[in-house]
């Protein structure tokens, strides 16, 4: 099935290895350094996540384990184009693969494990258990009750109407034609039940065709309680760390929710009470991490070591960072918090001046104390670092062992990655340096191909207007195609200043 319709395979944090190094780190344990880890990758598809981190660690061994032999074909050839030797894909099962002469700093399991049966799964964690070098870090993901109920519902309704004799586009376009139907059925629903399949229907409507055929129509899709995963961990000498997601290591009692709870949790074990905030506070997919250490504490000390950046946005333009006064800062989906600690406010807008880039913890606590006019103090300190422990297990603020590639916009020193020049030859995302994906149009297709050969504005300025000029594009001012060439410019300077932005906030340009 995957060799008639690739899963799109794209970035995402939570699947870089320097994410699993800090949540290992946080809870003591000394994850491996990334500049020479071994990494594997179970079901590493056309390689999107592993490439990046092979151009950031020249030093590293990394491996892509895939069934799909198309998948593996496309994967080697990005491989040859990016002149990479220290990567390497294999096509095969995962119950046959040899791992006996090689074991592995960090293992990523992403999309497989509720999408194969139990023998596989088995095998997916006996490789953890065998392959996992000491205080080595295992991701496994996976689809996770009761926050997938409604899915596992739309699932069950398309199966009834599902015919695999059919192409797989005409399941697909049948799948799309039931779910309106659905909608339209429940398009009075007002009880909770039929509200949240409503939901579930239009967001599962928006999906691409791939995740229709390998989600939707899948055969082979499961869910689980995390507990259950534990268990079955446990059973092969692995323990819990958490989550790559740290809004969902809400066991941990600063990560806990900021609402009033009348359990007594202390009757039930960190893993228990994981599972009774899945209940309360529903997740439709986790990733747990794995690891053959039995020492696991949270160790608030360490962020001391950690590079930071932060999302959010002060919605004042002039806020208050001197006194305990509330103010509001924006993170990303609109989501808004409310900061009265001085530190902290200083620390956030620092860290809005400075984005994309991380910097380290003494810099930022510096950098706090320098904007606020706070002295230092052992107290102070120790309150500061709790506050950004707290943002972190709210999404909100982001720690690194590391620091990030991605720089601010320098018009003297535009680059992109050479992945990212190569993924806009082919595909309608690109990889920022943030290792997420930024979709692209043509014009940033052209710009990115452009960043490959030209790191200055004045130079790029003057391709870009030529391009124009020549009609490979068209800029219109009130419905009138622009002829005059100083306006043009005037009007393309511009647009190539906005595109550039964008690139800088996502994180897509890079240091040399």
């Amino acid at each position: 099935m995957y060799d008639r319709l690739s899963f799109e395979s794209r970035s995402s944090p939570e699947r870089h290895p320097q994410r699993l190094a800090v949540i290992a780190h946080l809870l003591g344990v000394s994850a491996p350094k990334l500049e020479n880890a071994s990494i594997l990758e179970i079901g590493c598809s056309t390689g999107a996540n592993l490439f990046p981190v092979a151009l950031q660690y020249s030093q590293a061994k990394l491996v892509g384990l895939d069934l799909s032999e198309s998948q593996i074909a496309q994967a080697n050839v990005i491989k040859d184009s990016l002149g990479l030797s220290h990567i390497s894909f294999v096509q095969g099962d995962i119950r046959t693969f040899s791992y006996e002469s090689q074991s592995f700093d960090y293992i990523l399991c992403h999309g497989v494990f509720s999408w194969v049966s139990g023998d596989v799964q088995e095998a997916i964690l006996e490789l953890f258990e065998k392959g996992l070098r000491p205080n080595g870090v295992a991701l496994v993901s996976y689809n996770c009750n009761p926050g997938w109920h409604m899915r596992g519902v739309t699932r069950n309704i398309l199966s009834l109407f599902d015919n695999k004799q059919l192409t797989a586009d005409k399941r697909i376009a049948q799948a799309r034609s039931v779910l309106a139907s659905g909608e339209d059925a429940l398009v009075d629903a007002f009880r909770p039940y039929g509200l949240q399949l409503r939901d579930e229907f239009e967001r599962s409507h928006k999906r691409s065709d791939s995740f229709f055929l390998h989600e939707l129509l899948e055969e082979n899709t499961s869910a689980f309680r995390v507990t259950e995963v534990v268990e079955r961990a446990r059973a092969h000498n692995l323990h819990y760390l958490g989550d790559a997601h740290p809004s969902r290591m809400r066991a941990e009692p600063v990560s806990r929710p900021s609402v009033p709870l009348s359990f007594d949790l202390d009757l039930l074990s960190g893993i228990e009470q994981e599972q009774l905030f899945d209940h309360l506070f529903p997740v439709a997919l986790r990733a747990s991490l794995f690891t053959q250490a039995a020492s696991v504490k949270l160790t608030k000390k360490s962020l001391q070591d950690f590079y930071i950046t932060s999302p959010l946005v002060p919605l004042s333009e002039r806020p208050d960072i001197f006194s305990e006064q509330r103010e509001v800062f924006c993170g990303p989906t609109e989501l808004t918090i409310d900061v009265t600690h001085p530190l902290v406010k200083g620390a956030l807008v620092y860290l809005r001046r400075m984005w994309p880039e991380t910097v380290s913890f003494h810099e930022l606590y510096e950098g706090a104390c320098s904007l606020t006019g706070k002295k230092k103090n052992r107290k102070e300190k120790g309150a500061f670092e709790e506050e950004l422990l707290k943002l972190f297990f709210q999404n909100l603020v982001e720690f690194y062992v590391e620091p990030l590639r991605c720089i601010g916009l320098d018009m003297q020193a535009l680059l992109v990655s050479s992945y990212a020049q190569e993924q806009a030859q082919r595909s309608e995302w690109v990889t920022s340096e943030r290792h997420e994906a930024f979709p692209v149009d043509p014009l940033s297709k052209y710009l990115i191909a452009e960043l490959g050969e030209v790191s200055d504005f004045d130079t790029l300025l003057e391709k870009f207007y030529t391009m124009f000029r020549e009609g490979n594009f068209a800029v219109q001012e009130d419905g009138e195609k622009i002829v005059d060439p100083v306006h043009l410019k005037e009007v393309v300077q511009e647009k190539l200043h906005e595109y550039l932005e964008q690139f800088a906030e996502a994180g897509l340009l890079c240091r040399a």
